[in-house]
């Protein structure tokens, strides 16, 4: 079993919760294919969607370690006013943005000091790399 289809299948079980992840992005070091996503989505109708809006990388380029935003209804206006509540205080060296968002980073919890974004991805922030608090889609 490839990694992260474990985790999915235990989510789908435990909560009825779909997580769509576009075919062709990386999480966790495994590239999802088209028939990952689409099986991703084979889950009870009364089950609720969780959709990919904002990835953030540990490495530069899309790699290393992977934490998802996901929101259950449409926008864009989803934070993370503090990413050491998630373990990810400091590690973001890359992200993604899905969904028709844009992506921010801050130095601080609560979005202040220096920041990074508000662009759809940034493979790489050398002045910013293992800097960020705290996270935000608009």
């Amino acid at each position: 079993m490839a990694a992260g289809q474990d985790l999915i299948a235990a989510v789908q079980r435990e909560a009825g919760v779909t997580i769509s992840i576009p075919a062709g992005n990386t999480v966790g070091g495994e590239t999802i294919t088209a028939g990952r996503a689409a099986s991703a989505l084979l889950v009870p109708a009364s089950a609720q969607t969780a959709t990919v809006v904002s990835a953030i990388y540990d490495d530069v380029n899309y790699g290393g370690g992977t934490l998802l935003m996901t929101a259950t209804s449409s926008g864009c206006g989803w934070y993370i006013a503090n990413l050491g509540s998630f373990g990810w205080n400091d590690r973001a060296s890359s992200f993604k943005s899905f969904a028709g968002c844009v992506t921010e980073l801050w130095q601080n919890i609560n979005f202040t000091g220096t920041h990074v974004g508000y662009a759809t991805n940034e493979a790489s922030f050398p002045s910013f790399n293992d800097q960020a608090s705290s996270w935000r889609t608009d």
